[in-house]
């Protein structure tokens, strides 16, 4: 996880809807989330999980989608 701006905006590889090769489902960062008052999510990866998860806990997600290993233009 990367902090975009503290306490607000966090950018993150993960989760994951499948524990395929370890990963966490949306609802293990909900309790962190809320507890640093992070409103938005931007999802760096492809679609790994719905969305839907951390909207209805109020956390909005936004897709900045990159593929693994390559730099933003």
């Amino acid at each position: 996880m990367s902090w975009v701006l503290p306490g607000k905006i966090i950018a993150f590889s993960s989760p994951s809807s499948s524990r395929k090769n370890g990963g966490l489902n949306p609802r293990h960062f909900i309790s962190y989330f809320k507890e640093h008052n992070v409103r938005t999510v931007i999802r760096l990866n492809e679609k790994m999980y719905s969305h839907s998860e951390f909207e209805d806990c109020k956390i909005r997600v936004t897709n900045l989608e990159f593929p693994d290993g390559t730099n933003p233009s």
